[in-house]
């Protein structure tokens, strides 16, 4: 756990680097949570940049006692670069996908959403799946769900849940998910995939 701790450390310190060369004023930067994302907003130097925006482009609210730290990887990005922050203060996940719906359907929310459609950068990076897994403890999923992706999901990316080839794990859960989608992630100018170690092997190599 030590090691695993010190390579986040490092992807960490190497991605705040990249970060602070690749937004320029006038940006919008995109961003995800996760402790590598803590790691990064850890290291972030403070570049002062004029007319920046921070867009947080998944919900971190959790229903559990393992804190997502949505709220202060986005403090820290907009203390570094001066920048306005875009909340999304919501759970990734929502039990139902009518109540999702419901919340896209929101116009506060669907501004959100629109802008991190169209962020210059996206900083993110991807979770392995296990049973200690952050995005499988956050109390949104149920137990036969977990156990359905613990079996066919190797990693997740704004909580796309996605197998070894590539594809969405639980179509279900997809629908149930209020995040910037994977095709919208993949028409993003610049994409920053920030995330190292063994753990997430399987996860990368996807």
């Amino acid at each position: 756990a030590a090691d695993e701790a010190e390579a986040i450390d490092q992807v960490g310190r190497v991605g705040a680097a990249l970060v602070v060369q690749l937004v320029r004023d006038d940006m919008s930067v995109g961003i995800s949570w996760g402790r590598t994302m803590s790691a990064l907003a850890s290291h972030l130097a403070r570049v002062p940049r004029q007319g920046v925006r921070v867009v947080q482009l998944k919900g971190g609210t959790s229903y559990s006692e393992r804190a997502t730290h949505d709220y202060e990887i986005m403090r820290s990005f907009c203390e570094a670069l001066c920048a306005e922050p875009r909340y999304l203060p919501l759970p990734a996940i929502f039990e139902d996908t009518a109540t999702a719906s419901i919340v896209r359907a929101d116009r506060a929310i669907a501004r959100i959403l629109e802008e991190g459609r169209g962020v210059d950068v996206a900083v993110f990076t991807v979770g392995a799946i296990n049973e200690e897994a952050l995005s499988l403890n956050l109390g949104q999923l149920e137990a036969g769900e977990v156990e359905a992706l613990l079996r066919d999901a190797v990693g997740d990316v704004f909580s796309h849940f996605f197998t070894k080839s590539g594809t969405i794990a639980r179509p279900q859960i997809e629908r149930r998910t209020v995040s910037i989608s994977l095709d919208d992630l993949r028409a993003r100018p610049v994409r920053l995939l920030v995330a190292g170690g063994l753990v997430k092997a399987r996860a990368l190599e996807a």
